[in-house]
């Protein structure tokens, strides 16, 4: 029996749901933070058993909404964009403190990655995987994001600056050896993540957000779908003409691969 050709959904927007994808590939396992949908014992249970744990809505996007709790003796402290709050130890108290989208808005609860800091600042890693002329996904354009100072979110729309990766990697990671293999999880992480969700989801292009902790071990914090790509001309002109040709080259796919899916679904539906 002849079937009409079907198209691949593009990928959930959702955190948790991208969450869950990445716990289905064994090799990211060990990678993914501890995370959490966000209720009242969720985090409870998190604060019992880090110290310091982010919650941040499922389907936010620019990292406006980020909150960071940190357990301490004398209670706890609350950090977001409206600033520092100590509460007391009670926990009903620290529920009561939370910004109100919080509750607001669906969220997850997440172990804070605690992050190899650049220049006294918080930092993590972006890459860029596309899908090549080959079928393959390719890491088209990396580079890092550096909080404001005080701040622990480092979204470039938050006020994070920008800067070369492996000048991170020199300045964070003692020896040559020693920066090269952390590079090359860097590389297989990203790349593992753009095919494994590549051959589900019909999207070309991943931004990946990834922390890499005190012990120099890689943390998978965040797949985006929409990552911009200009931003690369600030760093590698030739970074940015690469992911900039890819992309188009992409869309352009896309487009022709739509027409060609309902040139034949309409033969098919014309033969019955």
């Amino acid at each position: 029996m002849m079937t009409t050709p079907t198209v691949l959904p593009p990928l959930p927007k959702s955190k948790w749901s991208k969450h869950i994808l990445l716990q289905g590939r064994s090799s990211l396992l060990p990678h993914l933070p501890a995370t959490e949908r966000f209720t009242s014992d969720a985090l409870a249970a998190r604060l019992r058993s880090d110290r310091r744990v982010i919650i941040k809505p499922a389907l936010g996007e620019g990292g406006q909404y980020v909150c960071r709790i940190t357990r301490m003796r004398s209670g706890y402290q609350i950090e977001s964009g409206a600033g520092r709050e100590r509460v007391s130890p009670l926990f009903p108290d620290l529920l009561a403190a939370l910004p109100t989208w919080v509750t607001e808005k669906p969220c997850i609860v997440q172990a804070f990655v605690d992050l190899c800091p650049y220049r006294g600042r918080a930092t993590d890693i972006r890459t860029i995987v596309q899908r090549n002329e080959q079928g393959q996904f390719e890491l088209t354009g990396t580079f890092v994001k550096t909080a404001p100072d005080q701040a622990f979110v480092t979204n470039v729309k938050q006020g994070g600056a920008i800067d070369a990766t492996h000048k991170y990697l020199r300045a964070s990671v003692r020896g040559t050896k020693r920066q090269t293999a952390v590079w090359a999880v860097i590389q297989s992480v990203s790349l593992d993540i753009g095919q494994f969700l590549g051959d589900r989801f019909s999207n070309a292009v991943y931004g990946i957000d990834l922390g890499l902790d005190r012990s120099a071990r890689v943390w998978i914090i965040e797949v985006n779908t929409q990552p911009n790509l200009g931003i690369l001309g600030e760093l590698d002109p030739r970074m940015k003409n690469r992911a900039l040709a890819l992309r188009r080259y992409n869309r352009q796919a896309r487009v022709d691969g739509l027409q060609d899916a309902h040139t034949t679904s309409a033969a098919l539906h014309a033969r019955r």
